[in-house]
């Protein structure tokens, strides 16, 4: 998951516009999903903390 965040620069500037701003895209949701998945995980902790 962390791979996400180190696409090279060489692989982008060969990728067409169109198809640069869809990946773009993408990239932004797959790393949206990770910050959401972070901070459920920091709820459940708390969570489970709390109930012990």
């Amino acid at each position: 998951m962390i791979l996400i965040m180190q696409i090279p620069d060489k692989i982008f500037h060969k990728v067409p516009d169109v198809e640069k701003q869809k990946t773009h895209f993408e990239l932004l949701l797959q790393v949206n999903a990770l910050m959401v998945q972070k901070l459920f995980f920091r709820f459940f902790i708390l969570y489970e903390n709390e109930r012990i």
